[in-house]
């Protein structure tokens, strides 16, 4: 019976333990748009899901995104509806050398990177 309790109670400390460390996960945005470079957004997604990160992409709709080379990806969050990210990866792509600022992209970075919660505003990836 008390190997029974020490089972029960070993198992209650396990949950516990992993809910815990889920809470303290960080959290990160990868802001993805049509023609983003595939590697730009993959790489830190991989990379830091298998660091423990709970990684997640974010686009300003949810609709489907074509990426450079032509992948289709549907963007998890919108700007309206996502988690507040700890650390914010703004990948590359085709994007025009100028942008206005009132860009709803440009007004959801600043936005994004305003929060006091944001432990690393920017994570730029930038290749070629």
């Amino acid at each position: 019976m008390k190997s029974i309790r020490f089972l029960y109670s070993l198992i209650l400390i396990l949950i516990l333990s992993v809910q815990i460390q889920a809470q303290q996960r960080k959290q990160v945005a990868i802001l993805i748009f049509d023609d983003v470079q595939i590697i730009d957004y993959t790489g830190p997604y991989e990379v830091l899901g298998q660091a423990g990160f709970r990684v997640f992409t974010v686009a300003q709709s949810k609709t489907q995104i074509t990426t450079s080379m032509g992948m289709q990806v549907v963007p998890n969050y919108d700007f309206s509806d996502h988690p507040t990210p700890d650390i914010l990866v703004l990948p590359g792509g085709r994007v025009p050398h100028s942008v206005s600022e009132s860009d709803p992209a440009v007004v959801w970075i600043k936005k994004v990177a305003e929060q006091p919660t944001i432990s690393y505003p920017f994570a730029m990836v930038l290749f070629g």
